[in-house]
Order: C-alpha cells, then sequence, then structure tokens
C-alpha cells in the first residue's frame, strides 16, 4: 500500500484546501494545532496537528515544498537546477 500525496492550495488568509488522493480537506492554520475538516482531527485528540495540518505547517514554513510534491522528477530537476 502506498500513501497518497498531500498537495496544499491556499484559500484565504490561514485557510488552505488540501488534497489526499480522492479526499479534500480544509485546514485552518489559525488554530495551534492547525483545526482540520477530517475525522482524525474531529475524532482523536487534538493536542497535535493531524498529517493535514503537518503539510499545511510544512508548507507555509517552506511554500516551494508543496510544489515539489506535485512536479514530476524531470520538473523538479529543472526547478531546482536550471
Amino acid at each position: 500500500m502506498t500513501a497518497a500525496s498531500l498537495v496544499v492550495r491556499p484559500l484565504d488568509g490561514a485557510r488552505y484546501a488540501v488534497t489526499s488522493g480522492d479526499h479534500a480537506y480544509t485546514v485552518d492554520a489559525s488554530n495551534n494545532p492547525p483545526a482540520c475538516s477530517c475525522e482524525a482531527y474531529r475524532y482523536f485528540p487534538k493536542a497535535r496537528p493531524c498529517k493535514h495540518g503537518h503539510a499545511v505547517l510544512r508548507y507555509r514554513a517552506e511554500p516551494v515544498a508543496g510544489l515539489l510534491d506535485v512536479l514530476t522528477e524531470d520538473a523538479t530537476l529543472d526547478l531546482v537546477d536550471p
């Protein structure tokens, strides 16, 4: 079983859309930890971010990281070393 890659797209302000395979979630990064519309966030303790919240935190720390996950290997290499 392979894990689906997470794609982060900014919506407005501190809200982000995170897609994981066929599923899309909304993450609000103004909360600590970021609030997510996924079931894991709703049903488990909120002491730490879910994987979608982690993806948003990573994206906010390094916005290019979100692009590198969805590019092909050749496109990534072209971006890093034109």
